[in-house]
This record gives structure tokens, sequence and C-alpha cells, in this order.
């Protein structure tokens, strides 16, 4: 038995064709007879996991921005030259080592 926890608007769009064609897809990529349960979470506006890993990545960013703007040099640089710092071009660089 499977039970998966939709967000109530999603839920809402739930039919017993979409549920059949969910269950279908489950049981050949798993290898498996299951019996699915889809229920609402309950909480409208709840965040998916996909939403809160951007919810936490957009923190991130805007913490590594207030790092940038704080750093002693940026503050020389922005002083001599009349420089901005352009907040859009920010992004994280992934270490693959």
């Amino acid at each position: 038995r499977l039970k998966l926890q939709l967000q109530p608007e999603i839920h809402e769009l739930l039919n017993d064709a979409i549920k059949t064609e969910i269950t279908q897809a489950l049981e050949q990529k798993l290898g498996v007879s299951l019996q699915l349960d889809l229920a609402a979470t309950g909480v409208a506006g709840g965040q998916t996991p996909i939403q809160a890993k951007i919810q936490r990545q957009h923190q991130e960013r805007l913490v590594a921005i207030d790092a940038i703007k704080d750093e002693k040099l940026v503050k020389k640089l922005q002083h001599a030259f009349s420089a901005e710092l352009d907040e859009a071009s920010v992004v994280k660089i992934e270490n693959n080592h």
C-alpha cells in the first residue's frame, strides 16, 4: 500500500482514470502490485519538497548577496568607482569535488 499526500488544489483535479493511470505507472516502474491511496494534505498552499528546495536556495542566495555586500573589499570598490552590485548576477557555483 502506498499513500501519497497531495496539495488540496491538486487532489481536487484527480479522478478515477488519473488515479488508475498513476497506479499503473508506479506498478510498472516498481515492478510490484500496489494499492494507491491519494489524500489531500489538508494544508492549502503547503510546500512540496521541490518548492521547499527552491525556497531554501532562494534564502541561501539572499544570504550570499548580503555577505558580498558586507565584504570590505566590495565596499572599497563601490566607494572608489561608484560601483553597484548587480544582484541578478549572483549565482551559486557548485563545488563537485
